[in-house]
């Protein structure tokens, strides 16, 4: 268990160090006379794209963790492998 939460905590922490550091650029960017509108937009859209990545991990990991049925079925090995 331990060993999925440090995965699932590095895989979440990615986009979402992305999103505050984008976050971080924009407001500089914003803030800076004259504003630079221009990487102030590209910020937004990399901040749009790292949350996109977190909601995609997050969707992933739900997926994962459904509760789903497990069909079982005879198999010859030997056709298996044929």
């Amino acid at each position: 268990m331990g060993e999925l939460a440090d995965s699932i905590a590095h895989e979440l922490n990615q986009p979402l160090t992305g999103v505050v550091t984008n976050g971080n650029a924009c407001l500089r960017w914003l803030g800076s006379l004259p504003p630079n509108l221009e990487e102030a937009r590209q910020s937004v859209i990399r901040i749009v794209r790292d949350g996109g990545r977190a909601t995609d991990v997050i969707a992933r990991i739900r997926a994962f963790m459904r509760k789903t049925r497990t069909e079982v079925a005879s198999v010859d090995i030997n056709d298996a492998i044929r």
